[in-house]
C-alpha cells in the first residue's frame, strides 16, 4: 500500500504533498516518509503506534487466529466489539450518540474477507521507531485518550522519535476521535499545517 500511495501520488504530479493519515493510513503514511521522503512536505498522523506493545500484539494474534478459523460473529456481537474498540466512555454512555451507531455497526456487520485479513499485517510488526527518526519532515501526531487499539502512549512514542514530530492528545475520545471530536481534531490539522512551510 505504501508502493500505492507513492504511485498515486506521482500520477497526479503533486509531490510533495501534505498527508494525513488515521490507523492504517497513518502506518502507510509513516513507511512512506520512511522510503520515499521527497513525497511528503508534511503529515498528520492519527490513532497510530510505531511498535506493538504486549496488549496489542495479543489483541492483533487473537483477532487473526478469530479470521484464519472461519468463524463469522453474530452481527449484534461484532457491532459490540466494534462499539467497545472504537469510542470513548463518553460516547458509550450517551444514549443519543451511541444510538446511531450501533444502528450503522448492525446494519453493516464486518465480512471476514481476504482484504480484511490482510489489514492486520499492515500494522507495525517490529520496532519501527528507530527507522522514524530518519524522517525529517514535520509531522503531528494525534492520540487520542480512550483509545484501546492504537493507545496514546504508542501514539507519543511515534511524535518522540521524530525530529520533527509534534504530539496532541483529543480527550474523551476513543480509536474513531476524529468522528466522536471532528472541530478540536480538525482545527488542529488546520494550526499545524498553517505553521509548517508548504
Amino acid at each position: 500500500m505504501v508502493n500505492d500511495t507513492a504511485a498515486l501520488i506521482e500520477s497526479l504530479g503533486i509531490a510533495p504533498v501534505r498527508i494525513v493519515g488515521v490507523s492504517m493510513g497513518a502506518y502507510i503514511a509513516q513507511e512512506l516518509m520512511v522510503v520515499r521522503p521527497e513525497l511528503v512536505s508534511a503529515a498528520v498522523l492519527m490513532a497510530t503506534r510505531g511498535r506493538l506493545d504486549r496488549a496489542r500484539q495479543f489483541f492483533r494474534t487473537a483477532e487473526a487466529e478469530l479470521y484464519d478459523c472461519g468463524t463469522q460473529l453474530p452481527p449484534a456481537y461484532d457491532a459490540r466489539a466494534r462499539l467497545l474498540e472504537s469510542f470513548s466512555r463518553k460516547t458509550l454512555n450517551d444514549d443519543t450518540a451511541v444510538a446511531d451507531w450501533i444502528a450503522m455497526f448492525s446494519m453493516w456487520p464486518v465480512k471476514q474477507t481476504p482484504g480484511l485479513r490482510c489489514q492486520l499485517d499492515c500494522s507495525p510488526q517490529t520496532n519501527r521507531l528507530p527507522a522514524y527518526r530518519n524522517i525529517a519532515a514535520p509531522v503531528l501526531v494525534i492520540g487520542f485518550a480512550d483509545d484501546i487499539v492504537t493507545p496514546p502512549h504508542l501514539g507519543r512514542e511515534v511524535a518522540d522519535a521524530l525530529p520533527n514530530g509534534r504530539y496532541l492528545q483529543i480527550p474523551d475520545a476513543g480509536h474513531l476521535g476524529f468522528f466522536e471530536r471532528p472541530e478540536p481534531v480538525n482545527a488542529a490539522v488546520l494550526r499545524f499545517f498553517a505553521s509548517v512551510k508548504a
